[in-house]
């Protein structure tokens, strides 16, 4: 009795175990937002701002927004001043569809490119989407 009672106590206790680790999460209707640094030599600091919006339960919005400061020149004009280079900024909108493996998203967009954001603690990790490794981390509205 007291050996059925252990093994029914560790079947219960694996079931549940395995019932929370295999929920998936709910993204639909979230946002999440990571961005970036990066030096630009002989212009300064340059600003990425990466937003993922999963718009429905299948369908996702991505917006890369990059902003590069106004900068000195790099050359002086004749008279010795320096003339200042206006700032620049470009942004990129793609949309796609998604799904939900395990702790992977997969995201792919309109022309057949796949991206996986794994979720850890939380958080969305993805080392493709831009130039650097990206944590996503939810917005709450």
């Amino acid at each position: 009795m007291k050996r059925l009672f252990l093994l029914l106590s560790a079947v219960i206790l694996c079931s549940s175990f395995s019932l929370d680790c295999s929920k998936k999460p709910s993204l639909k209707n979230s946002r999440w937002t990571a961005g970036y640094e990066q030096f630009v030599a002989d212009a300064g600091t340059q600003t990425t701002t990466v937003s993922l919006e999963f718009i429905s339960a299948r369908e996702y919005v991505l917006k890369i927004e990059s902003i590069l400061p106004p900068h000195p020149s790099m050359y002086r004009n004749a008279d010795g001043s320096i003339d200042m280079q206006p700032g620049m900024s470009w942004e990129d909108t793609s949309k796609g569809t998604y799904k939900i493996k395990r702790d992977a998203i997969v995201l792919t967009d309109e022309k057949g490119k796949e991206n996986i954001l794994l979720q850890v603690n939380g958080q969305l990790h993805n080392g493709s989407i831009a130039s650097h490794p990206l944590t996503f981390t939810r917005v709450e509205n």
